[in-house]
């Protein structure tokens, strides 16, 4: 017996026209009939930008089975912080359509807390743990790998977390003890991440001024032309590179046309890059091609997202798991 197709919703679906909500529509119905999984909603990026208002509405279990249908780069970059499952480019296809399905369907799998449960747990006595100092952390991996890391942390416990800003909350069956054993084995933690940027239980981690930094790979080279600094300077942080006599500007665009910087990209790609049809895979695209200036580089990259990186097919600036300690 045939499954009945799903129609997804489309938020502020009455400000297009009706022939693109007609081809959206038809396309993902198409992507179900070659096998792919329902989702929940798809996002359209629109001019007025009125679709950011009804992503950021939506919740957290709702963003994680959508998919955004974009038009530019910056629609990618938002909608990845936001934990967007899947994404294609306007106009829609139904090849990638069903990557792009699917991806939002692996998203589903993410655990999900009732916030009015928060005080209580806190009341039976469940640890809070968030990462510190927030604006290094931030600056580094980003809001939606923080809680990520977290969550890989709870996970190696075996347990599913409580999640309360950008904390998650633990049982009280699990000492500190323990969860301080579970950070230092954890193989995702990041290797200038050390045991006093995890604060248990409310109590104020790492603080003060202090630098951390790690090592660049370039690929496909394979070689190690430099390292990347970042200092905190009394709640001012500074980008610093040795061995690259260049600057650091992090986002999507060169600060000043590109001339002496090398480009960050968003901090959460990495979480992305081994998912095809996810907003990390599709904002990867855009650098494809011959190498232009500002050299691009890419934090964070851990072994799943290698390919994805390679199949650029040109020069790229990399750290994380995927670079050797040296």
């Amino acid at each position: 017996m045939k499954t009945a197709l799903s129609e997804p919703k489309i938020p502020g679906g009455e400000n297009f026209a009706e022939g693109i909500l007609r081809s959206v529509q038809h396309v993902f119905l198409q992507a179900q009939e070659e096998g792919a999984p329902a989702v929940d909603s798809v996002f359209i990026e629109d001019e007025s930008g009125g679709w950011r208002d009804l992503l950021l509405a939506s919740p957290l279990e709702t963003r994680g089975c959508s998919v955004i249908v974009y038009r530019s780069a910056e629609a990618l970059d938002f909608a990845g912080r936001l934990a967007t499952g899947g994404a294609i480019p306007f106009p829609p296809s139904t090849l990638r359509a069903i990557d792009a399905c699917r991806a939002a369907n692996r998203s589903c799998e993410a655990p999900v807390s009732d916030p009015v449960a928060i005080r209580e747990m806190l009341d039976r006595g469940w640890s809070l743990l968030s990462l510190q100092p927030e604006s290094l952390w931030r600056e580094v991996i980003g809001r939606r790998a923080m809680l990520w890391l977290l969550e890989e942390l709870a996970r190696g416990l075996g347990k599913i977390p409580g999640i309360h800003g950008l904390s998650i909350l633990l049982p009280p069956d699990v000492s500190g003890r323990e969860i301080r054993e579970a950070w230092s084995c954890l193989e995702v933690r990041p290797s200038w991440a050390v045991e006093e940027m995890l604060a248990i239980g409310g109590q104020p981690g790492l603080e003060g001024r202090f630098s951390i930094g790690g090592r660049l790979a370039r690929l496909p080279e394979g070689d190690f032309p430099g390292r990347w600094r970042l200092s905190d300077e009394g709640g001012s942080l500074r980008w610093e590179l040795e061995g690259l006599e260049a600057r650091v500007a992090s986002g999507l665009r060169p600060s000043d046309g590109g001339a002496g910087e090398i480009l960050r990209l968003p901090s959460w790609l990495h979480l992305d890059l081994g998912t095809a049809g996810s907003p990390g895979r599709e904002l990867l695209g855009f650098w494809k091609g011959e190498a232009e200036s500002p050299q691009p580089w890419i934090p964070n990259l851990g072994p799943e997202g290698l390919s994805a990186v390679l199949a650029l097919g040109r020069s790229i600036l990399v750290d994380g798991p995927i670079v050797p300690p040296g």
